[in-house]
């Protein structure tokens, strides 16, 4: 990454890879002026810097939080999902359907709660987790922002009889204009 051009569409992961650098010096992970060589299993399976460890005592699949440790801002932001979305009708309360807050959804609707068919309620089980973790759209070990933008990796969630949204948006004209356009957009282009 270091050595990607400034014109290059990727060029601004220089700056977040900087971003994470300086995270980590601050938990005293990194010296001052010391780079990060590489990010391997054990820092997100069982802890920022640790060198070795227990694989049946140690190991864990990371949640939002780990990814937190280095990716402050973006987990912040992430977090930040609880109180600002404010819905149109008051049809929910501040901060909620959000994907910080999406068990939520599952545990304080009546309906999940009163569902007499609990395996039908624990398929809601399946997309309400993003709370806890960031890999529902940025796939484990890949974490890839063109991947995340992309309307089918929402799809993964956001489809079917009951949630209706991806199929909906594929037949709009936004969703026509993805379909025969999209292959030609920049994926990897920052976000504002």
């Amino acid at each position: 990454l270091r050595a990607l051009p400034a014109d290059d569409p990727r060029a601004y992961k220089v700056e977040h890879l900087n971003e994470v650098e300086a995270n980590l010096r601050g938990m005293g992970k990194l010296a001052e002026g010391e780079v990060l060589a590489e990010v391997g299993c054990a820092d997100c399976h069982m802890g920022v810097g640790v060198q070795a460890g227990n694989h049946k005592t140690d190991l864990r699949l990371p949640d939002g939080a780990a990814c937190g440790q280095c990716h402050v801002r973006q987990f912040s932001e992430r977090e930040s999902e609880r109180d600002t979305i404010t819905w149109p009708q008051d049809q929910w309360p501040a901060g909620r359907p959000s994907h910080a807050l999406s068990m939520i959804a599952n545990y304080e609707t009546a309906i999940w709660a009163g569902m007499a068919e609990r395996e039908v309620a624990e398929g809601c089980t399946m997309c309400h987790t993003t709370q806890t973790s960031c890999n529902q759209c940025h796939t484990r070990h890949e974490f890839s922002a063109a991947q995340a933008r992309k309307p089918e990796m929402c799809a993964n969630c956001h489809n079917g009889v009951d949630h209706n949204e991806f199929e909906n948006y594929m037949t709009s004209r936004h969703g026509l204009i993805y379909q025969t356009n999209g292959d030609n957009w920049n994926w990897k282009a920052p976000l504002s």
